[in-house]
C-alpha cells in the first residue's frame, strides 16, 4: 500500500523549526545544520519570533531600506501637481517644465510610472491604421512664409449655442495665430465675418506668401478657380491659396494635429456659456503658444521659433496687377463680363473686381481670366462658359514676376 507524498510548506518548516528550538533537546548549531541554516539564521528567526510573534515567521519584504536612486518626495510632488494643472501633457512636456523650474527631472519612463501609480494616466488603444504620410502642399522652410487654416469641427456650449473655431496656424514655427470661435445658431458663419478676422490679423501679423487650406467653404468653392470672396480677397494682397486635395487630410496633418488637442483641451467638455468658452479658446492659444513645448521643435515652444516678420500691410487694397499681355475688364456687381457687345456669367467672387484677359493663340476663341496673376480659367468665348485652368498654370503665373528669393520655393513637388 503506498502512501502519499508529505507536502510541508515553508511556514510549517519554520513553525517546527522554533518549536525544536524552544524544547532544547538538540544542540542548536545540529538543529540549524539539520534545517539547512546557518546559526545566525536560526538565532536571527527566535530573536524575531520573540519580538512579533507568529508574523514573524511569514517571508518578509525584499525591498531595499533605502534606494540612493529614488526621485526625491518634492519632485514626485511637484510634478504630480502641473500635472494636475496640464491633465493631458504627457512625461515628456512635465519634464521640460521640471528642468524650466530648476528641478532635475527624472527620466520620461519614470515620470510615466510615477502618473500611473498615482491614477494620473490611462492606456491609450492601439491604433491598427496609421494614415499614409505625405509631404505637404509648400515647404515652410521660414516662419510666416506658409500659414494653414481651417475650421474645427462645431460642437455646442452647454447654453446650446454652437461654437465653430476658427484656427490659423503658422507651419514653420507652429505659432498659433488665431483661435476665433463664431457662436451662431442653426446657420453656417457668414463670409463677410471669416473676412473681417483675416482682415484684422493681416493688419497685426502681416501678409504670408502662402495659405493652405481644405476645399470647402468660406475658402474655396466649386466656382472656375475655386475662388471665394475670401481667397479673392487674398489674392488681391499678393497672397497664394493653396488647397488640399479631397480626402487628404494628412496634407495638412499639422494643422489637422493642433486641432485633436485643441478638441480635448477646450470640446471635452465644453463649457457651460459663451463667456467661458472664449476665455478657453484664449487661455488654450496662450499656453500653447507660451508654454506648451513641441517635440517637433526640439521640445522648444512656437514663440520661441516664430521670430521673422511677416510682409506688413498698411490695410489699403492695391491695384491688381495683371500679365503684362492681359486685357483689363471689369466684373460688374452682378458678376457679368462684357467683351465684343456679349455679356459672359463670371464667378460671383469676381464682382465688381478687375480681372485680366489674355487671349490663346489656338485658333479656338478662348481667353485666360486672371485675378491679379492668379488664373481663375479659361473662358470659350464661343460656349459663353469658363473651364478650370490647369493648377501649375496657377501657381507659376503667381510666382513668375520676377519676385527675388532666396531660395526657390517647392509647391506639389515643383520647383518655382
Amino acid at each position: 500500500m503506498s502512501m502519499p507524498w508529505t507536502v510541508s510548506s515553508v511556514m510549517q518548516e519554520r513553525l517546527r523549526f522554533i518549536e525544536e528550538w524552544a524544547e532544547e533537546r538538540k544542540p542548536r548549531s545540529l538543529l540549524c545544520r539539520e534545517y539547512g541554516i546557518s546559526r545566525k539564521t536560526g538565532y536571527a528567526l527566535w530573536e524575531r519570533f520573540r519580538r512579533e510573534g507568529l508574523s514573524a515567521l511569514e517571508d518578509g519584504s525584499r525591498r531595499p531600506a533605502d534606494c540612493p536612486h529614488r526621485t526625491p518626495p518634492d519632485v514626485v510632488e511637484r510634478l504630480l501637481a502641473l500635472r494636475g494643472r496640464h491633465p493631458l501633457w504627457g512625461p515628456k512636456k512635465l519634464a521640460r517644465l521640471l528642468e524650466e523650474e530648476g528641478l532635475r527631472s527624472p527620466a520620461c519612463s519614470t515620470i510615466a510610472e510615477i502618473l500611473k501609480r498615482h491614477g494620473l494616466s490611462r492606456p491609450q488603444r492601439r491604433r491598427r491604421h496609421e494614415l499614409p504620410c505625405s509631404p505637404p502642399l509648400v515647404e515652410a522652410t521660414a516662419p510666416n512664409m506658409v500659414w494653414s487654416t481651417d475650421f474645427k469641427g462645431h460642437f455646442y456650449v452647454g447654453t446650446g449655442e454652437r461654437c465653430d473655431p476658427l484656427t490659423v496656424m503658422d507651419l514653420s514655427s507652429r505659432y498659433l495665430l488665431v483661435c476665433h470661435g463664431y457662436f451662431t445658431g442653426p446657420g453656417k458663419v457668414r463670409q463677410e465675418e471669416v473676412i473681417d478676422v483675416y482682415h484684422d490679423l493681416f493688419l497685426r501679423r502681416g501678409l504670408p506668401r502662402f495659405i493652405v487650406s481644405d476645399n470647402g467653404g468660406p475658402f474655396a468653392s466649386a466656382a472656375p478657380g475655386g475662388l471665394t470672396k475670401l481667397s479673392a480677397f487674398w489674392i488681391r494682397l499678393g497672397i497664394t491659396p493653396l488647397r488640399i486635395e479631397s480626402g487628404k487630410p494628412q496634407q495638412n496633418g499639422r494643422l489637422e494635429r493642433l486641432h485633436r488637442t485643441l478638441k480635448s483641451e477646450v470640446a471635452r467638455p465644453a463649457r457651460r456659456t459663451v463667456g467661458e468658452q472664449k476665455a478657453s479658446l484664449k487661455s488654450f492659444m496662450e499656453e500653447y503658444n507660451n508654454l506648451r513645448p513641441h517635440e517637433a521643435l526640439g521640445m522648444e515652444t512656437p514663440s520661441q521659433r516664430h521670430h521673422d516678420p511677416a510682409t506688413p500691410w498698411d490695410g489699403i487694397i492695391p491695384d491688381p496687377v495683371f500679365p503684362e499681355e492681359a486685357i483689363p475688364r471689369r466684373v460688374t456687381r452682378a458678376g457679368g463680363l462684357k467683351w465684343h457687345g456679349r455679356m459672359y456669367r463670371m464667378p460671383m467672387a469676381l464682382a465688381n473686381q478687375e480681372v485680366g484677359l489674355v487671349p490663346v493663340d489656338d485658333g479656338q476663341g478662348r481667353m485666360l481670366i486672371y485675378l491679379c496673376r492668379y488664373c481663375v480659367g479659361t473662358l470659350e468665348l464661343s460656349r459663353g462658359r469658363i473651364l478650370q485652368a490647369p493648377r501649375q498654370a496657377q501657381l507659376l503665373r503667381l510666382l513668375e514676376a520676377g519676385e527675388e528669393r532666396a531660395s526657390p520655393v517647392v509647391v506639389d513637388g515643383v520647383t518655382l
